[in-house]
């Protein structure tokens, strides 16, 4: 079996900065820990702390994989792991893939190396590749926001379609039609049922849905700056933008107020999710809430069933219900003749 040693040897590190990496503690540069990763993966090195859990096979920890520590949504969703794991005497060890696969996959090592007793996943995109891995080992998986729709494990996310779909008749109901969608790439469960979501509003409410209008970016506030900049020079002009994640609309907001459009009177602004610093622009946006803390709460509790034997059923899929937060951004303070008449 590998030792400390072999690993730093491999990595060209010192041992104390191996072991800093694996536990989690102290500050490592993030060159110098991709290269102990991925040495701890490629000779299967396993720390001493854990050898009583792989004779056992408890350790009674726990992984958490996901995509983007800077998102307040996994920030939300790591408290509630770490809340309801704590109070059943887990420990939780934290991995951020930045949404690439190859790191899902390393993290994954990584974890298994440490003999978690299961996992909850979070990925921007159905993570197939790592999630076979920790089934190949029998692990436990519960993934957020994204299950991968060919394997066989339990899930949790919020209500895309439905949020999306009330997000959208909101804006209807405000007199709106001209409505363009900001919405994440192609690929991701979530930004297909966004989507989802909207086009069954706008059919529901006979409002043509114009295809220039929908784009697909990154959900990232450049993105949402750049496009949302781009509908400024269309024509006819649209009067209410929705976007997929609060990132894009923070990002619309910006290149609005750089344009020197008002929000709402001139473009209307509403977006999927919310955040704790919406409330701290003005205007204040309208969002489509998840209840994110028992999405990261109910995944824990379903991983610690699995874990446990409580559960032995078939996987179970949890879809929990947003909540629709309607602030200025998207009230209508001024009306043109043309969508007053809408209204009436």
């Amino acid at each position: 079996m590998a030792t400390i040693r072999d690993v730093a040897s491999h990595a060209g590190v010192s041992t104390a900065t191996v072991s800093r990496v694996v536990s989690g503690r102290g500050h490592v540069s993030l060159e110098a820990r991709e290269r102990v990763l991925a040495a701890v993966a490629e000779l299967g090195y396993v720390p001493n702390a854990l050898a009583r859990g792989l004779k056992t096979r408890r350790s009674r920890s726990i992984g958490l994989l996901i995509p983007e520590l800077v998102d307040p949504f996994y920030l939300h969703v790591a408290q509630a792991v770490e809340d309801v794991a704590s109070a059943a005497g887990f420990r939780v060890i934290l991995g951020n893939s930045n949404a690439s696969a190859e790191r899902e996959r390393t993290y994954v090592d990584l974890m298994l190396a440490h003999n978690v007793d299961g996992v909850v996943f979070g990925s921007l995109k159905p993570p197939r590749a790592a999630v076979r891995i920790l089934q190949e080992k029998g692990t436990p998986t519960v993934l957020i926001d994204e299950p991968p729709l060919d394997l066989a494990v339990d899930s949790v996310r919020g209500d895309n379609v439905g949020g999306a779909r009330a997000l959208t008749r909101h804006l209807l109901a405000q007199g709106h039609r001209r409505i363009a969608l900001l919405n994440g790439l192609d690929g991701a469960l979530s930004v297909e049922e966004r989507e989802r979501g909207f086009r069954q509003a706008m059919a529901e409410a006979g409002a043509p849905v114009d295809e220039t209008l929908i784009s697909r970016d990154p959900w990232t506030l450049a993105a949402g700056e750049r496009r949302a900049a781009t509908l400024l020079d269309i024509r006819p002009r649209v009067t209410a933008i929705f976007t997929g994640s609060w990132f894009l609309g923070i990002g619309a907001l910006r290149a609005l107020e750089g344009a020197g459009c008002a929000v709402p009177d001139d473009v209307a602004v509403a977006t999927f999710d919310d955040a704790p610093f919406a409330e701290s622009r003005a205007p204040f946006l309208t969002a489509a809430a998840q209840p994110v803390h028992e999405i990261g709460a109910l995944a824990t509790r379903m991983l610690l069933d699995r874990i446990t034997g409580r559960e032995c059923g078939p996987p179970r899929e949890e879809i929990l219900p947003t909540h629709l937060i309607v602030r200025a951004s998207s009230a209508i303070v001024s009306l043109p003749a043309s969508r007053g008449a809408a209204r009436r």
